[in-house]
Protein backbone atom coordinates (compact mmCIF):
# COMPACT_ATOMS: atom_id res chain seq x y z
CA UNK A 1 0.00 0.00 0.00
CA UNK A 2 1.25 3.22 -0.74
CA UNK A 3 1.95 5.51 1.82
CA UNK A 4 -0.19 8.75 0.21
CA UNK A 5 -3.30 6.26 0.36
CA UNK A 6 -3.08 6.60 3.93
CA UNK A 7 -2.96 9.87 4.01
CA UNK A 8 -5.80 9.57 2.10
CA UNK A 9 -7.97 7.00 4.53
CA UNK A 10 -7.02 10.36 7.11
CA UNK A 11 -7.43 13.19 5.28
CA UNK A 12 -9.90 15.19 3.19
CA UNK A 13 -8.50 15.86 -0.33
CA UNK A 14 -8.21 19.76 0.27
CA UNK A 15 -5.74 18.68 3.62
CA UNK A 16 -3.65 17.05 1.98
CA UNK A 17 -0.50 18.92 0.48
CA UNK A 18 0.50 16.27 -2.44
CA UNK A 19 4.20 16.75 -3.83
CA UNK A 20 4.83 18.55 -7.02
CA UNK A 21 7.63 17.53 -9.29
CA UNK A 22 11.11 17.97 -7.45
CA UNK A 23 12.37 21.00 -10.40
CA UNK A 24 9.21 22.59 -9.52
CA UNK A 25 9.46 22.83 -5.62
CA UNK A 26 10.48 25.91 -5.45
CA UNK A 27 8.31 28.07 -7.39
CA UNK A 28 5.81 26.41 -6.05
CA UNK A 29 6.12 26.98 -2.33
CA UNK A 30 6.89 30.70 -3.66
CA UNK A 31 4.14 31.19 -5.05
CA UNK A 32 1.03 29.17 -2.26
CA UNK A 33 -2.11 31.30 -1.10
CA UNK A 34 -2.87 32.00 2.32
CA UNK A 35 -5.47 29.76 1.80
CA UNK A 36 -2.80 26.77 0.77
CA UNK A 37 -0.90 26.89 4.14
CA UNK A 38 -3.29 25.18 6.14
CA UNK A 39 -3.16 21.63 4.98
CA UNK A 40 -3.01 19.29 7.88
CA UNK A 41 -0.70 16.86 6.02
CA UNK A 42 2.32 17.30 3.29
CA UNK A 43 2.86 14.02 0.79
CA UNK A 44 5.97 13.65 -1.11
CA UNK A 45 9.68 13.88 -1.50
CA UNK A 46 10.91 17.20 -0.13
CA UNK A 47 13.93 18.66 1.72
CA UNK A 48 14.16 19.69 5.56
CA UNK A 49 12.21 23.24 6.01
CA UNK A 50 9.59 22.53 3.95
CA UNK A 51 7.16 23.04 7.11
CA UNK A 52 8.48 27.16 7.32
CA UNK A 53 6.42 27.54 4.06
CA UNK A 54 2.73 26.65 5.87
CA UNK A 55 1.20 27.91 8.69
CA UNK A 56 1.15 25.27 11.41
CA UNK A 57 4.31 23.16 12.86
CA UNK A 58 4.81 19.66 11.63
CA UNK A 59 6.54 16.26 12.55
CA UNK A 60 9.00 14.77 9.64
CA UNK A 61 9.32 11.01 9.24
CA UNK A 62 11.53 8.94 6.83
CA UNK A 63 10.87 5.12 5.35
CA UNK A 64 14.11 3.23 4.44
CA UNK A 65 14.24 0.53 1.99
CA UNK A 66 16.46 -1.99 2.06
CA UNK A 67 19.71 -0.51 0.37
CA UNK A 68 19.74 -3.45 -2.97
CA UNK A 69 16.30 -3.14 -3.38
CA UNK A 70 16.41 1.03 -3.62
CA UNK A 71 18.83 0.21 -6.16
CA UNK A 72 17.18 -2.27 -8.01
CA UNK A 73 13.89 0.18 -8.24
CA UNK A 74 16.16 2.73 -8.99
CA UNK A 75 17.44 0.93 -12.28
CA UNK A 76 14.03 0.52 -13.28
CA UNK A 77 12.53 3.71 -12.41
CA UNK A 78 15.50 5.71 -14.97
CA UNK A 79 15.33 2.88 -17.33
CA UNK A 80 11.77 3.92 -18.24
CA UNK A 81 12.56 7.54 -17.44
CA UNK A 82 12.83 10.08 -20.49
CA UNK A 83 16.50 11.11 -21.24
CA UNK A 84 17.93 7.71 -19.65
CA UNK A 85 19.86 5.56 -21.91
CA UNK A 86 21.91 2.56 -21.14
CA UNK A 87 25.70 1.94 -22.42
CA UNK A 88 26.78 -1.00 -23.89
Amino acid sequence: MCLCNIFKRFYSENEIYDHVPLEETNKQFSQLKEEDKKHKAISGHHFYGIHEFFAQPYVYFSMMRHPVERVISLYYFLKSYPGYYERT
